[in-house]
Order: C-alpha cells, then sequence, then structure tokens
C-alpha cells in the first residue's frame, strides 16, 4: 500500500519568512523513515520550493496549484496541464478591459504586462515583483507561449466582482482568492 502525505507549504510548512523550519524537516524525515511518502504541495512555481526538500530525499512536488507535478531527485516533469497560449490570449483579451495587473506564471517565471505594473506594490507589498515582459499579450502571441498560471490583481473590488460575474471562458475555470486577486 502506498502512503503519502500531501502537505501545503505557505502558511504550513513553510514558518512566515517562507523558511522550512528544522522541526518540519524532523516531523518530514521520521514520516519517510516510517514509509510515508511526503509530497508538498504549492501555488508556487518549481523554482519557489525550497532546496532543503531535496536535500532530504522528498521526490515529488506539486506546484502551480496542481498544473505540475515533478520528481525533483530526477529533474523529470511526470505531469503538466498548462494553458495554452490561444486560452491565455483570450483571458488577456478579456481582462484589459479593466484596471488590472496581469502576470502569468512560466516556467518558473513570473512576467506581468507593463501595464500598471508600477503599482504592483500597492495590492501585494510583501511579494516580489514580476519581470516586466513589455506588452505581456504581444510575447504570448510572438512566442505562443504557455503558462502554469495567470494572476490577475484588482484594484477595485467592485470591478472585480463584475469581472468575475462576466468572465466565461470556454476551456477555464477562473477563481478568485481572497483580497484583490
Amino acid at each position: 500500500m502506498l502512503k503519502y502525505i500531501a502537505v501545503d507549504m505557505d502558511g504550513t510548512a513553510l514558518d512566515s519568512d517562507s523558511k522550512l523550519p528544522l522541526s518540519t524537516v524532523n516531523t518530514f524525515i521520521d514520516a519517510m523513515d516510517k514509509g510515508i511518502m511526503i509530497i508538498p504541495c504549492s501555488g508556487r512555481s518549481l523554482k519557489g520550493i525550497p532546496d532543503r526538500l531535496k536535500n532530504i530525499g522528498i521526490r515529488y512536488v506539486i506546484t502551480a496549484n496542481g498544473a505540475k507535478i515533478t520528481d525533483i531527485i530526477e529533474n523529470r516533469e511526470m505531469y503538466s496541464d498548462v494553458m495554452n497560449y490561444q486560452d491565455l490570449l483570450e483571458v488577456i483579451d478579456y481582462f484589459m478591459n479593466y484596471d488590472v495587473i496581469l502576470y502569468v506564471h512560466h516556467n518558473g517565471s513570473h512576467l506581468a504586462h507593463h501595464h500598471n505594473l508600477e503599482r504592483f506594490r500597492d495590492i501585494r507589498p510583501n511579494h516580489k515583483i514580476p519581470a516586466d515582459a513589455g506588452d505581456l499579450r504581444e510575447k504570448i502571441m510572438h512566442e505562443k507561449m504557455s503558462c502554469e498560471k495567470m494572476g490577475i490583481l484588482f484594484f477595485d473590488e467592485k470591478e472585480k466582482e463584475e469581472a468575475l460575474k462576466d468572465a466565461h471562458f470556454k476551456n477555464i475555470a477562473v477563481v478568485s482568492t481572497s483580497g484583490n486577486s
């Protein structure tokens, strides 16, 4: 029988400084010594997963809110369900009609449309600012770029409600987290 524990990273396994505490490492090691596989799960991209996990023998991680599963020992992607560029363009075209910051997670990097990027810190003061991709739509179209996930940050709660009420896409489910995203 396969035994595993899937554990959330941010706010659960990681401390408030996004570090993996020694007590958590020891708990993981104790479980693995008993034959239980530890599988970290995160909304982060693979680059955002602490290296310390590899060092203690954790093999698999689920990243980008489930869009990717990676064997970090063999550095091999085992599952990927990313947004293709056509679907991505459809979402961008819709949300560019609102006062938002758009960003995508592509191969572990965060890329943002230049529009309103200077206001990112107003919404997410404790987050790393995504790289300025210039015209994100043009970049996606030109490179036929896919993405693991997309972020849409609203400046106005009423506008967010209006946008989400009318957001209907053929291949994409739009979900809203707390706050302005």
